[in-house]
């Protein structure tokens, strides 16, 4: 068995690297809104959530 090794640049496909990135910029696009205002998404769940505990 051989060891592995990264992917030679003649090997890659440069459309699939391309969809790749769009992939990874989409997801990071999406969670923008979140990482820049997590206290709106909070506020739905309520105050019984994981990051305030329990509510007594």
């Amino acid at each position: 068995m051989s060891s592995l090794q990264p992917t030679l640049t003649n090997e890659r496909i440069g459309v699939l690297e391309m969809l790749r990135g769009m992939a990874i910029f989409g997801i990071l696009f999406v969670n923008l809104a979140h990482f820049s205002y997590p206290d709106m998404y909070l506020s739905m769940l309520g105050k019984e959530n994981f990051f305030y505990g329990k509510v007594v």
